[in-house]
């Protein structure tokens, strides 16, 4: 346990001993964080045994005197912030420096959902993911979904049959029986993709990737509605499109409108809760299966275009009168929270799975100033078309237009559809929740 010294000496015939003297060994310690291998900034204790034992203070670089060359092991304890570290250690002749690597505790805002973290004991470092079902048809809410958690996408894309599912198994999996349409996950943080795959007997799986950095940990949850399709029988059509937006005041502000339009404009006409009915040659192509007022949709359509017929894909926000729907002035198209979910037939899925989603939010994502933007009541959604009906995936091109119609007197909405003729002057008739006759209310307004 000391280091080599060399001296020299004159021995006479009187010299009766040699006195040699040696220094003891003296080390270095350091304590350091593993990952960026650099000395933390808090102290230690730490703790020794084999040739010799011991404890000694820490707080930084430290001289240590051990007791001989050989083996000891070595346990830093940190004040805080890091986790206890271990080392077996040779000490020799040679020995100058010894490392006791230590790393990060998991604790309550260090922004990791870790070590039983919630979203309700720690809202911090968790989000809580808060998903509501109900039926696109509009029937109600859809009770007893189980839904899967992933941290990768459990799908995987194919040209030829739409999306299938691969082989992932769900880090979390929730449900809550048969008396809820309601699922809460609180163990995921706000660090990156949470993939969600929602199963109920007899509906289509629904798929949803949600990116929690994009969530502010001063509200600390994420809502979403979700309307279910039924699975598709053999007499339906082959599409279903479903327009779900933000419930009646829903959190956060600001609120989004009650009201929201799908539009389908094929080659054949439109399709929407005024032109519920779509008809080619004779023969039923599409029709209108729900168009929910009041209450953030859904707004679903059945359509079966033929190979290469576009379908454009519309959203539009109605006039609504200040004196029958006062809360909805100053409500935005923008505040939405709209999103489309297709539906669709395929090679491997006669009974249908989704094929795409279109979400207002992420066109706002990429264009932050569109937020601010008051003026428009018109989403061009998408173009949809599909090579081989019912067999490939559909090609669904994701539009991302917003723009204002023309608002007549009578409050008709006026615009271009951007894809047929006969639809570049589509009329949208005012006709708001409970109103009796139009001058009356008309009359009711000016006095306002």
């Amino acid at each position: 346990g000391y280091l080599t010294n060399t001296q020299s000496f004159t021995l006479a015939s009187t010299t009766t001993s040699v006195e040699l003297c040696v220094s003891p060994a003296i080390v270095q310690v350091d304590v350091r964080e593993r990952t960026r291998n650099i000395t933390i900034e808090v102290g230690a204790s730490i703790s020794y045994s084999g040739v010799s034992s011991g404890t000694f203070r820490w707080n930084g670089v430290t001289s240590w005197t051990h007791g001989g060359f050989g083996s000891y092991s070595f346990v830093a304890t940190p004040d805080s912030k890091y986790t206890v570290g271990s080392l077996t250690y040779s000490v020799t002749a040679s020995t100058t420096l010894i490392i006791i690597y230590v790393d990060i505790a998991f604790f309550c805002g260090d922004f990791l959902c870790t070590n039983g973290e919630t979203a309700s004991n720690c809202p911090g470092d968790c989000v809580a993911l808060f998903l509501e079902f109900e039926n696109a048809d509009g029937s109600g809410p859809v009770n007893g979904p189980k839904v899967n958690y992933f941290t990768s996408n459990p799908r995987d894309d194919n040209q030829a049959t739409g999306p299938n599912r691969n082989s992932l198994t769900a880090t979390t999996s929730r449900t809550t029986g048969t008396g809820s349409n309601t699922v809460l996950e609180e163990t995921y943080g706000y660090n990156g993709l949470v993939y969600i795959e929602t199963i109920v007997d007899t509906f289509i799986s629904f798929y949803w990737a949600v990116n929690t950095s994009n969530i502010d940990p001063g509200l600390g949850v994420y809502r979403l509605r979700v309307h279910l399709s039924k699975t598709l029988g053999s007499t339906d059509f082959n599409y279903r499109v479903v327009n779900t937006w933000k419930p009646i005041d829903a959190t956060p502000t600001p609120y989004g409108p009650t009201d929201l339009n799908l539009h389908l404009f094929h080659s054949a006409g439109p399709l929407d809760i005024n032109n519920p009915t779509l008809t080619s040659g004779g023969f039923a192509i599409g029709k209108a299966v729900a168009d929910s007022k009041q209450s953030g949709g859904p707004a679903t359509m059945d359509i079966s275009p033929g190979s290469g017929v576009l379908v454009a894909v519309w959203n539009s926000k109605p006039p609504r009168s200040s004196v029958i729907a006062p809360s909805q002035n100053g409500r935005f198209l923008v505040d939405s929270g709209s999103y489309v979910v297709f539906y669709g037939k395929t090679s491997n899925a006669a009974s249908g799975k989704q094929v795409g989603q279109v979400v207002l939010d992420q066109l706002i994502l990429f264009n932050p100033t569109l937020k601010s933007d008051h003026k428009s009541d018109l989403w061009y959604i998408a173009q949809f078309t599909v090579s081989q009906p019912a067999v490939n995936q559909p090609s669904i091109q994701s539009v991302g237009k917003l723009k204002a119609a023309t608002i007549t007197s009578t409050r008709d909405m006026i615009f271009d559809c951007e894809a047929y003729a006969y639809c570049a002057q589509f009329k949208v008739p005012y006709s708001d929740t409970g109103r009796r006759r139009r001058g009356e209310e008309e009359s009711s307004e000016e006095i306002v």
